[in-house]
C-alpha cells in the first residue's frame, strides 16, 4: 500500500456483466501499475491473471448475481403466468 498527500492509495476492483457474452469482467487498478482486465473464470484467470484478488473479485461476482436473482425473482413475482 502506498500513500498519496498522507492517505493509502488501495488497489480498486471494478465487476460488471458483459453485454454481448453475458460474462463477469474485472478490472484491476494497483498503485504505481497500469490497470489491467480479467474475464471471471475465463482463459487467463484459469491461468492466474490477477490471482491475488480472486477472493476480492469472486466476492463481487457474488453480489452482483444475488442482485440478478432477487429482481428475476421479483420479476416472476410480479408475472406469475411467465
Amino acid at each position: 500500500m502506498s500513500l498519496v498527500d498522507g492517505k493509502p492509495e488501495l488497489t480498486r476492483i471494478r465487476v460488471w456483466i458483459t453485454r454481448r457474452s453475458y460474462q463477469f469482467r474485472a478490472e484491476i487498478r494497483e498503485p504505481g501499475k497500469p490497470a489491467y482486465q480479467v474475464t471471471v473464470g475465463g482463459e487467463a484467470w484459469k491461468q492466474g491473471k490477477g490471482n491475488l484478488y480472486h477472493d476480492r473479485i469472486l466476492k463481487h461476482v457474488g453480489f452482483l448475481a444475488k442482485k440478478i436473482a432477487d429482481r428475476a425473482s421479483a420479476l416472476l413475482a410480479d408475472h406469475p403466468q411467465v
